[in-house]
């Protein structure tokens, strides 16, 4: 996941091993089908925010590059066992838009062969079936596209280019109401319980009341997650704008409070300047609105009075890490919540729940390891395993947790130090990698990514039902 220049080079493209399945074409590809092509591997996990940011780029290339005989393919090597299922690695596709050939290699066939070390991995192989370029990480797309250049004009030199079209066959999402919606905020507004969820496929903020009644919807947001209410504002985590915007839901009036729109790692400064890495979740606590920087691995604070922007915490290692704020390693911080006093936060990519002390300026881990421990294992704190948590809520002393990939609803009794799954069962059915909760009149309501719905789970009858959106 860290940008570095591999040096090694085949001299012939590995081929792509029988018998795995492929996504979005009607039959397995093989080197000898894609003779003349000129082809972009793309490497990739889906929980990986490293590789979500490189998929603009892709579709990018996939546009200039339409007719002239190039041909993206994502090779999808999944590090958590939930990205090792087919049906599950269709879903991301289907989230993320992903319009070209995408083959399951869970069993890191093809990441063996073509020697890959590192997500994302984007290699390219000229029309001779050579590879010609092999980088590592972000940022890139001013070589791949040098790259690619190159290969066409070799492969018209040589007359061996096929600029066809490749027959796709894209997977489809049924139209809902809602499209693989990512987050839920909660606020009691003029005496009525409102809903703000994050209509991430469509584009926009919901604002509805608990009973389902839609009061407004707010578009021109590009795949939007986290959102906050506080004092008739509702922040918005513009994630892949790369941007934090603010609505007045008094005049309905949208602007943008940080963020100059440019991917990036500088965020400190004057806060319409800087560049923010896909901010995931949004929280005010005490004044200043804290931003979940998942593309940096930071939590940052934004100053509402200053305009100013600075790192709360994460030191933008990847890892897990705690102590003192600055030097603490975070990976993927990814959902927020606050008992008024901390910001605990999930940490996706180490599958924890960590908490950050804005006084204390410390950061502690309250469950989970590392990079690459995860499970499902309720009980003692100190022994429980999450996949890839998205999601958190404060309620009644207690941390709610939308633990994504094991497809459920945790609770965790911070006094207790004790973890329990209240909803879901372990697959995709009752939940399908919830990405947010949120509480409203005693109810939870969870953002049901997957299944693009919100499900309302009552505590005390244990009973789950679906929030009906209606005008």
């Amino acid at each position: 996941m860290h940008a570095a220049l591999l040096s090694f080079l085949f001299a012939a493209a590995p081929q792509f091993p029988p018998g795995l399945t492929w996504i979005n074409v009607d039959q397995p590809l093989s080197l000898q089908a894609l003779k003349g092509r000129v082809v972009l591997l793309d490497f990739w996990t889906y929980c990986c925010v490293n590789c979500l940011q490189v998929i603009p780029d892709l579709k990018a290339i996939e546009s200039k590059y339409a007719q002239r005989g190039v041909v993206v393919i994502g090779v999808h090597s999944g590090k958590f066992d939930n990205e090792k299922d087919p049906e599950n690695i269709r879903a991301a596709i289907l989230r993320h838009e992903i319009r070209h050939p995408v083959v399951d290699d869970s069993e890191y066939k093809i990441w063996d062969a073509y020697d890959v070390k590192a997500w994302p991995t984007l290699i390219v192989l000229g029309s001779d079936g050579g590879v010609v370029l092999n980088v590592r990480g972000e940022g890139h797309k001013a070589e791949i596209e040098q790259a690619i250049d190159q290969a066409l004009k070799d492969g018209k030199k040589r007359g061996d280019l096929n600029d066809a079209p490749m027959p796709l066959q894209l997977a489809q999402a049924k139209e809902k109401p809602l499209a693989f919606p990512g987050k839920i905020a909660a606020a009691k507004i003029d005496g009525k319980d409102h809903l703000f969820i994050a209509d991430t496929n469509h584009n926009r903020i919901i604002d509805a009341l608990a009973s389902g009644e839609v009061v407004h919807a707010y578009g021109g947001f590009l795949h939007p997650q986290g959102v906050h209410y506080s004092d008739g504002t509702l922040y918005v985590a513009d994630t892949e704008n790369h941007l934090v915007r603010a609505i007045d839901l008094k005049t309905q009036a949208i602007r943008t409070i940080a963020g100059n729109g440019m991917k990036g790692r500088g965020a400190v400064g004057d806060a319409l300047h800087v560049s923010l890495a896909s901010p995931w979740d949004v929280l005010m606590l005490g004044g200043t609105l804290y931003i979940a920087n998942a593309g940096t691995h930071q939590l940052l604070a934004y100053d509402p009075k200053t305009k100013q922007m600075t790192i709360a915490a994460g030191s933008g290692r990847e890892g897990r890490i705690d102590g003192d704020a600055a030097a603490a390693a975070l990976a993927q911080p990814s959902g927020l919540a606050t008992d008024g006093r901390s910001l605990f936060f999930a940490d996706s990519e180490v599958s924890s729940v960590r908490r950050y002390d804005p006084k204390t300026k410390q950061v502690t881990t309250i469950v989970g390891e590392d990079l690459f421990e995860f499970g499902d294992k309720d009980g003692a704190l100190k022994t429980a395993r999450l996949q890839h948590c998205l999601g958190l809520a404060f309620v009644g002393g207690a941390l709610f947790v939308a633990d994504t990939f094991n497809h459920k609803l945790k609770r965790i009794d911070l006094a207790q130090k004790t973890i329990t799954s209240v909803y879901g069962t372990g697959k995709p059915g009752a939940l399908f990698e919830p990405g947010g909760v949120a509480e409203a009149a005693g109810k939870l309501y969870v953002a049901d990514t997957n299944n693009s719905r919100i499900v309302v789970w009552d505590p005390k009858t244990k009973a789950a039902t679906e929030l009906r959106l209606h005008p």
